[in-house]
Formats: structure tokens, C-alpha cells, sequence
């Protein structure tokens, strides 16, 4: 073991500097701005694909505001009597139109609801065939 005020032998690696190789400068510079790159890469990549939901979630709202004002419109050039034909009065349209009406004569019994399988309660996996 040697102590720190022992000179002679300084530094414990000083046997691996002559495995050391010069450092090329321009190779390191141009392996910084590679690197670089890349992750500027992959920032724009993130943003790309951040811009496109975010356009596709405004075109998405925009569809539905064209054909929540279509129905409205076509529902109002209606006359009435073709909307009680219908079933439907001229101020049931804006609901209708929204997508959030039920006629008064409909009971919850009359909406059909898809059944969805549900999680054993004990958490068990389903038997896979060997």
C-alpha cells in the first residue's frame, strides 16, 4: 500500500499512458456534431408526430362540427308535419343533431348495449391450450 506523500510512486496508472492513443481533435468535433444531430433527429422526429395528432385531432373536430351542422340544416328545411311524422319536434333538433337524444317514449330497456366480458374476480388467466 502506499501513502499519498510517496513520490515514487505517484500515480497508480501511470504504466497505461503508453497505451493512450492521441486524441484526433477533428474526429472528436465531428463525432460531437453527429451526435448531436442525431438527437436534434430525434427532437424533430417527436415534434413531427406531436404536430400530425395534434392536425388530425383538429380535422377530426372539424368533421364533426360539418356534419353536426348538416344534420341541424337538414333537419330544419323540414316542414313540421314531416317532422312529427318523424317523430321528432322542431326543438328536439339541436339534441338530435349533437347526438344526445332519446325519444320520450324509450325506457333504458330499449337501449341495446353491447356486453363486454368482464375479468374473473379472482384474477385467474384463461386456460391456453397446450
Amino acid at each position: 500500500m502506499w501513502a499519498s506523500n510517496d513520490r515514487s510512486n505517484h500515480w497508480p496508472y501511470s504504466a497505461s499512458l503508453a497505451l493512450i492513443r492521441p486524441v484526433d481533435q477533428l474526429q472528436v468535433y465531428h463525432l460531437a456534431r453527429r451526435m448531436r444531430a442525431d438527437a436534434m433527429a430525434g427532437v424533430l422526429r417527436h415534434a413531427g408526430r406531436a404536430l400530425i395528432k395534434a392536425v388530425k385531432r383538429l380535422a377530426a373536430a372539424i368533421e364533426g362540427w360539418r356534419q353536426h351542422r348538416a344534420t341541424y340544416a337538414e333537419l330544419m328545411s323540414l316542414d313540421d308535419r314531416t317532422l312529427a311524422d318523424i317523430g321528432i319536434g322542431r326543438s328536439d333538433i339541436p339534441r338530435i343533431a349533437a347526438g344526445q337524444f332519446l325519444p320520450q317514449n324509450w325506457t333504458p330497456r330499449d337501449v341495446r348495449v353491447e356486453p363486454t366480458l368482464a375479468m374473473p374476480s379472482n384474477n385467474n388467466r384463461p386456460q391456453i391450450a397446450a
